[in-house]
């Protein structure tokens, strides 16, 4: 074998190991951003997970509940957005869907204080929509929204969470269902509404 063959030879033999090298190099940051985009539509998911709460009462009847409960407990009830009037605005057509917008200030404004990001998720937004015969609650979990935004373990994310299930609890339940908490006893629990976050 020439001189000029070996030389050929070890060239190639050096130029495939690159090949390799770059080939696993390539591997490598291919597992590198799918794992970080894996992890960004996890956080994306926690930070839109949704609570959904179904009714045999109507849309109507759903809303004025929940916005009954939630001016009891002193939160504020900064707007109704009507999509279905809206769509009829321009001439197109859309089943009862509305989205109460509502808070608390004091805390809202504590919070945004901290975080100033959240003030693109608050004040905070329940949706009430005609769904079959009956209607739909859907609201999105506060403390996946505030993780969403890196806040952790925020003392008002469990009074939130409790306010917000109770006042999806007394708009949604039937008046069949009311009526046998009404006779029920609650035997040791206590008597008192549901949570404020005041």
């Amino acid at each position: 074998m020439t001189n000029l063959m070996k030389i050929r030879k070890i060239v190639c033999l050096q130029l495939s190991v690159l090949g390799l090298i770059i080939s696993e190099s390539s591997f490598g940051l291919v597992n590198m951003f799918s794992a970080f985009a894996q992890s960004q539509t996890t956080e994306s998911a926690n930070l839109y997970k949704l609570n959904v709460v179904k009714s045999d009462n109507s849309p109507e009847i759903v809303e004025k509940k929940y916005v009954e409960f939630l001016q009891s407990k002193g939160i504020k009830i900064f707007a109704v957005l009507d999509h279905e009037k809206a769509a009829a605005g321009v001439k197109q057509k859309l089943p009862f869907t509305r989205v109460i917008v509502f808070g608390n200030p004091t805390l809202g404004t504590t919070l945004m204080m901290k975080t100033p990001n959240l003030a693109l998720d608050l004040p905070m937004k329940t949706l009430i929509r005609a769904s079959g015969l009956g209607a739909e609650l859907i609201y999105r979990d506060f403390a996946k929204v505030l993780a969403g935004h890196g806040v952790q373990s925020e003392p008002a994310a469990i009074k939130v969470a409790e306010l917000l299930e109770a006042a999806a609890k007394a708009s949604t339940a039937s008046d069949t269902e009311k009526s046998a908490n009404t006779i029920a006893p609650h035997v040791g629990k206590d008597p008192k509404s549901g949570p404020d976050i005041k």
